[in-house]
């Protein structure tokens, strides 16, 4: 599959990402995904029944070359009508400029979906442009971000936490509610990220949730957004609520409340 041949609608990324599904299907992302964790995911049918998604995840500071899916803090997963966490896989000729911003590399991942059924993704390429990836993204520990979980997560039963991770002080387009502290079952990071936009009028949007588990990204269902509230320069507020896939079984984060102190 010849990466040229489309062209994605982006999100914080200009470029593509393909891949052959386990069905043989060809997977085309309508929407790209620059993790600013680390990570590339591509979103095909967005917001839509039948979505699928496929995501690499990677440190950043990752070096450029070849890499396990496994080692190193690579990981891989599948979403869709069969969704699964890799047990094995490589990402080939990785090259990220962090200057000009291009990331690209080829992928391959296998592993079990939630009915204990392999699958296989192949022929996998990503291609990309990332807006401001050199951005450090910043911690406000002045702001508070809580919600419960259910079913428990490796023992872990809500998010409480005084660290928001954010891309801009100003008019942030990135928020992770990140508890890294006080948490059980060998989890070492969880917690809920948030991509905004703004309207003409310069009003917030959420526009895609992630639920973040230790150093994978797992694109948020049902995500409800109520009681926003942004005064520019001081603050943004919300409640949400979403569920997500995570090793085979559904989760829901509910009662959830971000305070961002800006």
């Amino acid at each position: 599959m010849n990466l040229d041949t489309f062209d994605c609608i982006a999100d914080n990324a200009k470029g593509c990402v393909v891949a052959t599904l386990p069905t043989g299907e060809p997977f085309v992302a309508e929407v790209v995904v620059f993790d600013t964790l680390g990570g590339v995911m591509g979103i095909r049918k967005l917001m839509q029944e039948g979505e699928s998604f496929v995501y690499i995840g990677f440190p950043l500071d990752i070096e450029d070359g070849d890499h396990l899916v496994g080692q190193g803090g690579v990981s891989a997963h599948l979403g869709g009508d069969q969704s699964g966490v890799a047990e094995a896989g490589r990402v080939q000729g990785l090259k990220w400029n962090r200057t000009d911003g291009t990331l690209t590399g080829k992928f391959e991942f296998s592993g079990k979906d939630e009915n204990g059924q392999a699958f296989t993704v192949t022929g996998g390429e990503f291609n990309l442009v990332v807006s401001d990836c050199s951005q450090a993204l910043q911690a406000q520990t002045a702001s508070t971000a809580c919600a419960i979980i259910a079913p428990a997560l490796r023992g872990n039963t809500r998010i409480g936490t005084t660290t928001l991770v954010l891309d801009d002080r100003e008019r942030p387009s990135f928020i992770e509610a990140r508890q890294t502290l006080d948490l059980v079952g060998g989890v070492w990071r969880l917690g809920a990220a948030f991509f905004v936009t703004y309207d003409e009028q310069g009003l917030p949007e959420i526009t895609r949730a992630f639920a973040t588990v230790d150093n994978g990204g797992y694109l948020a269902r049902d995500v409800s957004i109520t009681r926003m509230n942004w005064v520019p320069g001081e603050g943004l507020s919300f409640d949400f609520a979403l569920s997500f896939d995570y090793n085979g079984t559904l989760y829901t984060m509910h009662d959830g409340r971000v305070d961002l102190k800006l």
